[in-house]
């Protein structure tokens, strides 16, 4: 929902979501934190109280939990990668 509202101000914005400017700037302030977090989450990265408290509202929200849900595969995608040695013609371009 946030990515439809980009571009617009927060008078608009409160209007479309039908709360007051003060209560939509409280809930993007903590979309944003938890955003932030995301990527700590999928990783495991988090103590257990963070985690606790990101999972609770991932799986209160649809778009939290579609987010965590490409995150966590692209996080499979690049765990199948090869580490690769690049070409000799690349390491003797970069010197």
């Amino acid at each position: 929902m946030l990515r439809g509202l980009q571009g617009s101000g927060y008078d608009e914005m409160s209007e479309i979501v039908e709360v007051s400017v003060g209560a939509l700037r409280i809930r993007l302030h903590r979309a944003r934190e938890v955003v932030a977090l995301l990527s700590d989450y999928v990783d495991g990265e988090l103590n257990e109280d963070v985690h606790s408290a990101v999972d609770s509202h991932v799986r209160l929200r649809k778009a939290c939990t579609e987010e965590v849900e490409r995150l966590q595969k692209n996080l499979m995608v690049l765990k199948r990668l090869n580490e690769r040695e690049p070409p000799w013609s690349f390491l003797d371009f970069t010197k």
